[in-house]
């Protein structure tokens, strides 16, 4: 039984899956399992997915496209289903860290949901999303970093009121 789930759909991008496929089999952290989705892409990206799938992956191409929650929800269920403590919902186009889970795991408090820092993958060193504050009275978010330079001002976790779903662990 992992004791991680990460859920990633697919849709017509299988370039970049494969790129972020290719990020996790180098985790530090093992203790996990890949959910991937196809969301019924009109590509050929089933077929290039089934040539490139980690060993710990659950592939689920699905019959009809349902878009991004509800495939989501797909991956969700099948991670509590394979028990896994905790989903990780991460973006196709996202490579990651070889660190990412093992950090997740440390910085994320027990029954709380966690959201990493994010670069951008050209140029490396700038951040496109470093927490987010909601203002509650609008309905407004504002991203915290986003294309300023990655640096020890942006190295500590914090709380913040609003997170992006492209990369989020929870319970």
């Amino acid at each position: 039984m992992p004791n991680v789930g990460i859920v990633i759909s697919n849709y017509n991008g299988w370039q970049d899956t494969v790129r972020c496929l290719q990020s996790l089999e180098k985790q530090t952290y093992r203790d996990f399992e890949i959910i991937l989705l196809d969301d019924a892409s009109t590509n050929d990206s089933v077929q290039q997915l089934q040539q490139h799938l980690p060993a710990n992956t659950v592939f689920l191409p699905q019959a009809a496209n349902s878009g991004f929650a509800a495939v989501n929800n797909v991956g969700m269920r099948r991670a509590l289903e394979d028990g896994c403590q905790w989903v990780v919902l991460l973006n196709n186009d996202t490579v990651a860290a070889p660190d990412f889970l093992e950090t997740l795991l440390r910085e994320t408090p027990a029954g709380a949901v966690s959201c990493p820092k994010m670069l951008f993958l050209d140029p490396p060193d700038e951040i496109w999303f470093a927490g987010g504050e909601l203002n509650r009275a609008t309905g407004k978010i504002k991203h915290l970093g986003g294309h300023a330079k990655d640096g020890p001002a942006f190295a500590e976790k914090k709380q913040v009121s609003f997170i992006t779903f492209c990369c989020v662990m929870l319970p």
